[in-house]
């Protein structure tokens, strides 16, 4: 297998003068401005050098042999894998539906009977429509071969260098996926609405692909500052892979700690108590903005208000979060 390993050597980026030490000692080639290094395996450790000092600039490729270049991000998202230790084989660096491959069919079991899936939530239907077939109005054959080639095409690093990487049961999981999805549309939306106010007050599993779900299709408020769209893309990724929060005594506000990184999140979600039915012409995509100094999002059936704190009580003080325990209406105006 050969590795190598491109940057622009004539980029003004600040590890640019030791990836070039690193690059001569070891011998690469200087073509143009880009240095090309090569190495024989993933773990040498001049090859993780170059990518922490230039693998985030702009021409910075890692190519396979001699397959397309790929970021050097991806590239490391197989070698520094959070999830190894518990894996299964499944990979999760590829999603079906806006959801783990091994999630898919638990977060649905209830919706799904004889291998085919109901859904009201044409959300499903978008995030998979490169693999659906339509062969009636709303009624869609999903193909499996498809996903199949596209899900080991997303994850070919992870095959070729994961050793728990399974291929045999990625595929035994996918054709274990309903073979048709039905899309209908409620009449009565509070099912919907339902489904949300209930994950909420429960927590755990549910609440987290809840979160995710909603949280995937948002954008972020163009108007907001480059700290405000920071600051909501971080609490994005966080409230999405964490399992449901505690709830705050005598409130509807969720608190999400994340001592590791010396942060935590006050999350509320406000369901709507009227029935709400929308027209194919009203959907959107959601926005995320600001509220009294809250990320906020609104949709027809619900308001998401949250926002990422450091645990630092001498920069707000003890008694502000302790009002936001005891008055919610201090964290939502």
């Amino acid at each position: 297998m050969k590795i190598t390993f491109q940057f622009n050597s004539k980029s003004s980026g600040q590890g640019v003068h030791d990836a070039i030490s690193i690059a001569q000692k070891c011998k690469g080639n200087l073509e143009g401005k880009l240095y090309k290094v090569q190495f024989d395996t993933p773990e040498d450790i001049n090859l993780n050098k170059l990518i922490e000092f230039v693998g985030n600039l702009k021409g910075s490729l890692i190519f396979i042999d001699n397959e397309e270049g790929v970021i050097a991000s991806k590239f490391l998202n197989t070698f520094n894998c959070k999830n190894k230790l518990l894996c299964n084989g499944i990979c999760d660096h590829a999603t079906v539906g806006n959801y783990p491959l091994e999630n898919f069919n638990i977060h649905y079991e209830q919706n799904i009977e004889n291998n085919i899936l109901t859904t009201e939530n044409n959300r499903i239907i978008i995030s998979l429509s490169n693999f659906l077939e339509e062969v009636e109005p709303n009624h869609f054959k999903l193909n499996k071969e498809l996903l199949i080639k596209n899900f080991l095409e997303s994850t070919k690093f992870e095959r070729m260098f994961c050793s728990k990487y399974n291929e045999q049961i990625i595929k035994s999981e996918i054709e274990k996926l309903p073979d048709r999805i039905y899309y209908s549309p409620l009449e009565d939306y509070e099912i919907f609405q339902r489904k949300y106010r209930e994950a909420y007050e429960q927590g755990g599993q549910k609440l987290s692909d809840t979160l995710r779900e909603i949280l995937s299709n948002c954008e972020i408020d163009s108007n907001l500052s480059i700290n405000d769209i920071l600051s909501c893309s971080y609490a994005i990724f966080l409230l999405s892979y964490n399992y449901g929060g505690n709830m705050i005594q005598n409130t509807d506000v969720r608190v999400y700690s994340f001592p590791e990184i010396n942060k935590f999140i006050l999350m509320k979600l406000k369901v709507s108590e009227q029935v709400v039915e929308i027209s194919e012409e009203e959907k959107r995509v959601d926005i995320i903005t600001k509220k009294n100094d809250l990320l906020y999002i609104e949709d027809p059936y619900f308001e998401l208000y949250f926002k990422v704190f450091d645990y630092n009580f001498k920069v707000f003080g003890y008694n502000y979060f302790w009002d936001i325990s005891k008055n919610p209406s201090v964290f939502i105006a």
